[in-house]
């Protein structure tokens, strides 16, 4: 082998000059060009050869990593499962001597075939021979180039995609071309499960038609909707005399669930339940990956969790949500991003649908979080002491029945005198940790009288408050009982475990993995109570209606995370959406993901307009002589505006609020003005989201009144809905902990956070909030913008500039003739 076919003269040149400074065993990380050759070089491990996943943490996708031996070019045990692992990802793995003179190539770089999408859309083309009616678009056929481009030359691109433009078809013909022409894997990520249910049962269909070739596809759920059997088994059924009617229900429908599995559950998955089942029952019979033996379970061979990633492992097309996309993660961050440990099978191409919704969630997925609710649950899962019956005794009292069956009474008795203790200890952490759950519940509420409070835990600003000084001593007493109580368990499961029992139904396993999941809970409850690490906000949400407490520890800046754990790690990525740029530009977004241009590799960007006639088909309405949003009498000022408007287009309209106190009173002083019979006025939380969307479909003149979740996501066509209000510039709270911290955080880089995060995330949700109006070429309707900041602030101009040119700013009683 010529050492130049592989590496290039002056990246040979960049090696030997590294392996003058450094003379041990090292690896590389080498960078190759469009045509395979590498370039340029970094080293990634010197001195002390790492562990396999700490090797390929630094790697990324089609790359090579390059070992330097001093002499004989043959790779070692672990060289073989480095390139095994990361060959099967992609990569290729070289062996060359300390004079890069010679090479041995373990594992070559895979060649890429280009694809060229042309044919498909041009006139009399693939798809217009092949799929009648089909629209041809041009914006659909300019985002497809663009990724076709992204693709052949492998770099991150972000397009956004105006209302229209065909975006799925846009990007999954290039990259599902890309994919089957090269035998790679995609994945399609969405926020939504509308759009999920449109790529499977529309868009992916339609690809399969255009491209003539059958390929695997498969949704991705979550491994809790799947129905574990021996979890399910394991569970007693048999009637008892005087059982708590409550009981007898559940055990009816665990026989329910039972007859489903044995005769008609296809892959045992929730959703195909035809009756809904509470999260409390469910919880007891899901596959748990903490709970799951494995091939050593009974039921390994039948078990339907297994038998849906292996028909993932076969997909070229995997669809998720990007909260499972965001779990996988966050396995690839502790094991390596090349694993086969991680939920998700390693993937070559990934492209966000609704990516704008990825720096939350990401932020979700990176915070600690725990609550007096869950850590209830935990407790009562292992022993529930105030429990009649055995199902919902937990798992101590069942193992104890196993133990008291397979031991003789000798045995027995010793082991059953350490479950005691066991028992004993259990109920004392408990006692105390609902003590500790409770006081903190009660100095955030400060006696307030409120339903939900949020608020941050400042351990420097509190240290002097004699109340929570209280607290801390408490947690010194419940750290003294969590390690009690870990001695008892390790010395209980120590004496079990001598006797080696088969354990197959896997009680002893199940107390063994929910006695982890304590040491988890109060680590960190530890975490968050102390407060000690750097790049958090350490904060508390108080619930009363649910006698709640949840405290979390989120990280107010997750660019680098992100950054470090996926977008350094592969370059086929699509980050699209309707609403991804702040004044025509990407800063914002990059920014707050951490997408940064590499070295020769530039990120692509596109915007890309809508097709439709907004000037045409919508008309903006922004009343003049509103009252500024922060007045008191600012919705009550509106209100003969807000009926009189809804009257106008006899209702067919949404109206998005920023709060749900907002939100309720609006519905509460309105719903008098419009009778049963002529209206129907939906308001949230009164019905499941997608019912509500549902009866607004099919409702005479109807009203929907929503917050968050309403501004994006909901597409109704056609007549159905003619106006949006919107009745205040969706800003978030800067109250909220979360939020806060970032303002923070962003003022202490000696930034304008106001310029810099709060304006530019109020115009991409309010984008959205403006996208629900027009959603074909034949819609038309009015907005109407309650918020006089638009045009009294300076910075209503960002917000001006997304909206058509034919606005009309006039007074309320000329809006309301304009609009008769």
């Amino acid at each position: 082998m010529k050492i130049s076919e592989f590496i290039s003269e002056s990246a040979i040149e960049m090696l030997r000059r590294k392996m003058k400074s450094l003379k041990e065993d090292m690896i590389f990380r080498g960078i190759p060009d469009e045509n395979g050759i590498v370039t340029d070089i970094e080293i990634i491990v010197a001195n002390e050869i790492d562990s396999i996943a700490s090797v390929l943490k630094k790697m990324k996708k089609n790359e090579v990593i390059i070992r330097v031996y001093p002499r004989e070019l043959v790779p070692s045990d672990t060289d073989v499962k480095i390139a095994q692992i990361y060959g099967e990802a992609g990569g290729a793995f070289y062996i060359i001597n300390v004079d890069v003179s010679e090479i041995n190539a373990v594992v070559s770089l895979k060649k890429f075939n280009k694809i060229n999408i042309d044919e498909f859309f041009s006139e009399k083309g693939v798809i217009e021979k092949n799929i009648s009616n089909f629209e041809l678009r041009h914006e659909q056929y300019e985002m497809a180039k663009c990724i076709e481009k992204s693709m052949n030359e492998n770099v991150k691109l972000i397009v956004e995609a105006g209302t229209g433009t065909g975006k799925t078809i846009a990007y999954l013909l290039p990259t599902l071309l890309y994919a089957l022409e090269n035998d790679l894997k995609v994945i399609v990520s969405t926020n939504t499960i509308n759009l999920q249910e449109q790529l499977l049962n529309k868009d992916i269909p339609l690809i399969k038609k255009i491209v003539g070739a059958d390929f695997n596809y498969q949704i991705v759920k979550g491994r809790g909707n799947y129905l574990c059997k021996r979890k399910l088994y394991n569970i007693d059924i048999f009637e008892i005399e005087n059982e708590p009617e409550e009981t007898k229900k559940e055990k009816k429908i665990i026989k329910n669930l039972i007859e489903w599995d044995k005769s008609i559950a296809k892959n045992g998955d929730r959703g195909e339940l035809k009756y809904e089942i509470s999260s409390k029952i469910w919880e007891k019979v899901n596959s748990e990956a903490d709970m799951c033996k494995g091939s050593k379970c009974p039921y390994y061979s039948k078990c339907y969790f297994f038998a849906a990633r292996k028909n993932i492992s076969n997909a070229t097309l995997l669809i998720v949500n990007h909260h499972m996309f965001f779990a996988d993660l966050a396995i690839r961050n502790q094991s390596g991003f090349y694993t086969n440990y991680s939920i998700l099978p390693n993937y070559d191409i990934v492209v966000f649908d609704e990516a704008h919704n990825i720096e939350d969630t990401a932020r979700n997925y990176f915070t600690v979080e725990t609550s007096k609710i869950a850590f209830g649950r935990l407790i009562g899962q292992i022993f529930n002491r105030k429990s009649t019956g055995v199902n919902n005794a937990g798992v101590l009292p069942k193992l104890s029945s196993y133990l008291n069956e397979n031991l003789d009474a000798s045995e027995y008795e010793k082991i059953d005198g350490l479950k005691e203790d066991v028992v004993s200890e259990l109920n004392s952490f408990y006692d105390k940790g609902m003590e500790i759950l409770t006081a903190l519940t009660k100095f955030f509420l400060r006696g307030k009288e409120q339903s939900e409070v949020k608020a941050k835990i400042d351990r420097k600003s509190l240290i002097s408050d004699k109340n929570f000084k209280k607290i801390i001593k408490m947690n010194v007493s419940f750290r003294e009982k969590n390690g009690n109580l870990s001695l008892k368990i390790n010395k209980f499961l120590n004496a079990v475990n001598k006797y080696k029992l088969e354990d197959n139904e896997g009680y002893i396993f199940e107390f063994a993995r929910y006695s982890e999941r304590l040491k988890q809970f109060f680590k960190k409850f530890e975490f968050i109570f102390e407060g000690e690490e750097e790049g958090y906000v350490y904060w508390t949400e108080i619930t009363t209606k649910r006698s709640n407490i949840k405290l979390y520890a989120t990280p107010f800046d997750i660019s680098k995370e992100l950054n470090e754990n996926l977008i350094s790690k592969l370059d086929r990525m699509i980050f699209t959406s309707a609403t991804l740029a702040v004044d025509n530009k990407f800063d914002y977004y990059k920014r707050n993901i951490g997408l940064k241009n590499e070295k020769n590799k530039k990120i692509e960007e596109k915007i890309i307009k809508s097709p439709f006639n907004y000037e045409k088909q919508m008309k903006v309405f922004i009343p003049a002589d509103a009252l500024d949003p922060s007045n008191l009498e600012f919705m009550r000022d509106l209100h003969d505006f807000i009926v009189k408007s809804i009257k106008a287009t006899k209702g067919h309209c949404f109206l998005l609020f920023t709060s749900y106190s907002t939100l309720n009173y609006l519905f509460n002083s309105l719903k008098n003005y419009f009778p049963k019979e002529d209206y129907t006025l939906i308001k949230q939380n009164d019905y499941p989201r997608h019912e509500m969307i549902r009866l607004f479909k099919t409702s005479k003149n109807p009203v929907l009144f929503g917050t968050d979740s309403f501004w994006e996501g909901v597409d109704v066509q056609g007549d159905q809905l003619k106006m949006v209000i919107i009745t205040k510039l969706p800003f978030k709270v800067p109250s909220d902990p979360v939020t806060e911290a970032i303002i923070e955080n962003i003022k202490k880089n000696g930034k304008n956070a106001f310029t810099e995060y709060q304006v530019p995330q109020a115009v991409i949700k309010f984008k959205q909030g403006i996208g629900r109006l027009i959603r074909s070429k034949t819609d038309t309707g009015s907005i109407i913008i309650l918020d006089n900041r638009v045009i009294k602030k300076r910075y209503g101009q960002n917000f001006l500039k997304v909206l058509p040119k034919n606005i009309v700013i006039d007074n309320r009683k000329e809006i309301i003739k304009i609009m008769k």
